[in-house]
């Protein structure tokens, strides 16, 4: 006998011996955690879908600036709830609350989602944060 006749007649058997009740209950299982297991990949987001990175601050918005540091020269201001795209991330100078919403010395290089625009923000200051590279440098431009 060969080995696939073997495996049909293994499970025929199985399912012959089992009461009908029990083997619909079976069915009716195997069927719901199919229709689970579809219906969630359907509705789970898309990359491109997953919450974009925004400024919400207790202050009302971040300074961006030409380094990690607040010594370092202002460039824009970011108003809460502006949408910005991660690029990469820095510690440098440690920041403190009231200064910062909590503290660390990590700070991300954003970029404006309109205009591309680039600076340093702190990393307590920006929302919905997303997995970047560690930046090469410590100014925009790098």
């Amino acid at each position: 006998m060969s080995t696939t006749a073997l495996s049909k007649t293994a499970f025929a058997m199985v399912y012959e011996n089992l009461p009908v009740a029990r083997w619909a209950r079976g069915l009716v299982v195997l069927f719901a955690a199919a229709v689970i297991t579809l219906g969630s990949a359907l509705v789970a987001p898309s990359p491109a879908l997953a919450a974009t990175p925004y400024i919400g601050s207790n202050s009302g918005g971040a300074n961006a600036r030409d380094c990690a540091s607040t010594d370092c020269r202002f460039r824009f201001r970011l108003n809460n709830g502006r949408r910005v795209n991660m690029i990469c991330w820095l510690d440098h100078q440690h920041v403190a609350p009231p200064s910062s919403d909590y503290g660390s010395a990590r700070w991300f290089l954003v970029s404006t989602t309109d205009s591309g625009a680039r600076g340093f923000v702190h990393s307590s200051l920006v929302e919905s944060q997303v997995g970047v590279r560690k930046c090469r440098q410590n100014n925009v431009y790098g």
